[in-house]
């Protein structure tokens, strides 16, 4: 990361600040990178690691009927 002493010194990253959108994909395996939002100030110079795997399951039916 990069930004200003003041600020990365104390960064703390909220929960969800890295994700990934998993939206509108089938079941199956990606190579993603995921997103990191930064407070304002803040810019992400390296990510390591770069990419992941993402594993997208097919949901279950219910037997119930519902």
């Amino acid at each position: 990361m990069r930004g200003p002493q003041s600020a990365t010194d104390v960064l703390e990253l909220h929960p969800g600040a890295v994700y990934i959108d998993a939206d509108g994909r089938e079941p199956g395996s990606y190579d993603v990178t995921p997103a990191v939002d930064l407070p304002a100030g803040i810019e992400l110079v390296k990510q390591e690691p770069a990419v992941v795997t993402l594993r997208v399951l097919r949901q279950k039916r219910s037997t119930d009927g519902e």
